[in-house]
Formats: structure tokens, C-alpha cells, sequence
């Protein structure tokens, strides 16, 4: 049974008059006059008797009204309960930046979990150095960041990851220094250093190297 036509049938059971009916569903009144007749035919059955020209519910009508009010009231909430399933559903597409790092392989386990969990996820990934990270994230280009401290982090909400990140020195093999398995600032003090120009890096580099002020 079609859902549009139990409406017909319920209206002009309330209306007890077809022509008001047909007002009350912004229908013509010949128009739900036949849909009612051809229901009834396909239902092998008369549904409304006239009586004072009021049209009344037969037995089979009155049937008919308590089922069709039962039909009705569960399309509705299925409907319902089908919109608020839909909006519990994740879905749409996350975009990440990420520095190349130890913690960065973190970021294949949560991806893998969230599209076993939630299929409908999708990812973009970029890949770059911290300032460009950083330039992408304000302009809001991503969604979320994997940085390497020191950085400018304060305005958004933030997670220290488990793994430890360790900066290293490049040096070739011969280098004194190639075989000491940790420095400190007076190791490297007359060394000419290559090293990122961002103003976090050369801060850190600053207070690192205050020791030697102090011994």
C-alpha cells in the first residue's frame, strides 16, 4: 500500500466529505475521488458507505483506519530514527599535515582504526616542514598537524605524543665528532652548523647553548 494513498483515505475519513478532504490535501476533488475507487477496487472492498451526505467508515474502513494510522505513525519514525542514524554516521574527509618524524608512524595506525571504524572517513595527506604545516593550519587547509617542538602551538588544542623526537647533528665519518654519542653546546661551539632559519629552532638553539654562559 502507498503511503500517499492511506493519507487520501485518512483524510477524508476525518473530513467524512470529499471535497473537503481534496482541500485539506491541496488535491483536486475528481482526482482523490478516483484514487479512493481505484483503492478499493485493488482492495476488492467498499471502504466508505454515504449516509446525510456525510461518508461514513464500513467495518473494512474502519479496519483499514486503525491499520493505516499504525502504517503511518512507524514510516514516520523510521524515517526519524533513519535521520538520526545518519547523523551519528562520521564521514567526509580529514586533512592532515604531517613532519617527517618518529611519531609519524602513528599516524598510519590511527588512520588504519578510523577506516575500520568509520569507512565513510577519507584522508588527504601533506607532507612538509613545520612552517608550511603551520601556514596551512591557520588558513584552515588542514584539520590536523604532527609538528616537531618547538612550535607556535598555542592558539589550537594540543597533544604530546608518546614517542620521544631527539635532534640529531649530520656530520661525515672522519668528523671528531662522528663517534661521541651525544654532544653538548661547547662540542659544536666553533663548528659552522647548517640548521633551519625558523625563529622556534634558533630560540631553542639559544637556550640550549645559555650553558655555556653559565660554566
Amino acid at each position: 500500500m502507498e503511503t500517499r494513498v492511506l493519507k487520501y483515505f485518512l483524510a477524508i475519513a476525518e473530513e467524512q466529505n470529499i471535497t473537503q478532504a481534496a482541500k485539506k490535501l491541496n488535491i483536486t476533488q475528481p482526482t482523490l475521488s478516483r484514487q479512493i475507487r481505484e483503492f478499493e477496487e485493488r482492495l476488492h472492498t467498499e471502504l466508505f458507505v454515504r449516509q446525510n451526505k456525510k461518508l461514513y467508515l464500513t467495518e473494512a474502513g474502519l479496519f483499514l483506519k486503525k491499520r493505516a494510522e499504525e502504517i503511518l505513525e512507524l514510516n514516520q519514525k523510521t524515517e526519524q530514527e533513519l535521520f538520526n542514524y545518519q547523523e551519528t554516521i562520521l564521514n567526509g574527509q580529514i586533512a592532515i599535515g604531517c613532519v617527517e618524524a618518529e611519531n609519524s608512524y602513528l599516524l598510519t595506525q590511527i588512520i588504519e582504526e578510523m577506516v575500520t571504524d568509520h569507512p565513510q572517513v577519507s584522508f588527504t595527506i601533506f607532507s612538509g616542514t613545520s612552517n608550511d604545516i603551520l601556514e596551512k593550519l591557520d588558513k584552515g587547509l588542514l584539520d590536523v598537524a604532527i609538528l616537531i617542538d618547538p612550535a607556535t602551538t598555542d592558539q589550537y588544542n594540543r597533544l604530546t605524543l608518546p614517542k620521544k623526537e631527539v635532534w640529531g647533528l649530520f656530520v661525515a665519518n672522519e668528523h671528531p665528532l662522528a663517534d661521541q654519542s651525544s654532544i653538548s653546546p661547547a662540542d659544536i661551539l666553533t663548528t659552522p652548523l647548517i640548521c633551519s632559519s625558523r625563529k622556534e629552532v634558533l630560540e631553542m638553539f639559544c637556550t640550549w647553548g645559555d650553558s655555556l654562559k653559565k660554566s
